[in-house]
């Protein structure tokens, strides 16, 4: 990488040699669907189910040099999209957008603001992938001088729809994190955040996340979505096995609009997921340690 990453001051002076160097460790900080990289921190493997860029049902756009800094303007990829533009859906339709008067944007292309905490949405379209698979959806972000609150990091589904909001699978992995001794300081920190999505492909994802403070600068961000193939009917804990261990997310849905449950797919958990189920049980390769003999069939008689 080039050119310069570096927070601005209001003077928009360049910044020191320290803050340069470790800025420019964010693209090697940056895991690749079935990869892995190693930093200062150690070595850090790609967190969820394996895919690659490139492969049909994904979804991947990376930015590094932003040019609008407050809605309604708003940033394409610059680094890289796929699809590329002209199919449907496609990666070049992602646009980020910082929603919270005050920021602009620096001399190396960050979005930063010293005033205020900045809020970022980043509009990411859906894999177009077939009901009954799992989504997954990695994003990687990297900001100089404050960070990130963790705790406002989420995924809404559907926004123009019903608008669900998912929080991250667990805390964040951190690939850099450490002080800054030149420039303006404060910390260089790349995010990875993660989401599993069972049984769902939604049409639209809007991600959400708030600095911790003023004087956070967005340098870069990596989004990569992939939807897998239908799981198997009635494998309701995805497994790869029909098994009673199924029957029991059935039970601890019934009634619900949950999706893991929802072997028919008609939004609600039912008598009719059970059917699928019990037609189904036994189905799959069982796990490596199983009890033995025949699969008894629990009957929902008491819901």
């Amino acid at each position: 990488m080039t050119r310069q990453k570096c927070l601005a001051a209001i003077s928009l002076q360049l910044c020191g040699v320290a803050l340069l160097s470790t800025a420019n460790q964010a693209d090697a900080s940056f895991i690749e669907p079935g990869g892995s990289t190693t930093t200062d921190l150690g070595t850090f493997d790609w967190p969820v189910q394996d895919w690659s860029r490139g492969d049909a049902n994904s979804i991947y756009a990376q930015w590094e040099m932003f040019t609008q800094p407050l809605a309604p303007g708003d940033n394409a990829p610059d680094v890289g999209a796929f699809p590329a533009a002209g199919n449907d859906p496609t990666g070049s339709d992602a646009r980020v957008q910082q929603t919270v008067p005050g920021a602009f944007i620096t001399s190396g292309g960050n979005i930063y603001s010293f005033s205020s905490a900045s809020n970022w949405l980043t509009s990411v379209p859906g894999t177009g992938g077939p009901i009954g698979g799992n989504t997954y959806f990695v994003a990687q972000m990297t900001t100089l001088g404050n960070t990130i609150a963790p705790s406002s990091v989420k995924l809404i589904l559907d926004p123009d729809g019903e608008a669900e909001v998912v929080f991250p699978d667990s805390d964040p992995i951190f690939t850099i994190n450490e002080q800054l001794s030149g420039g303006f300081g404060g910390t260089a920190q790349t995010g990875v955040y993660t989401w599993t999505l069972p049984r769902q492909s939604p049409p639209e994802f809007l991600l959400d996340f708030t600095a911790g403070a003023s004087s956070t600068s967005l340098d870069q961000l990596v989004i990569d979505v992939f939807t897998s193939a239908p799981t198997l009917a009635g494998d309701y804990d995805g497994n790869g096995f029909v098994d009673v261990a199924d029957y029991q997310v059935w039970t601890s849905q019934y009634g619900t609009s949950a999706t893991e449950a929802d072997g028919n797919f008609d939004g609600t958990i039912d008598v009719l997921d059970y059917t699928l189920w019990r037609d189904n049980l036994g189905a799959g390769v069982a796990p490596t340690i199983t009890t033995g003999g025949a699969l008894a069939v629990p009957e929902p008689s008491s819901l």
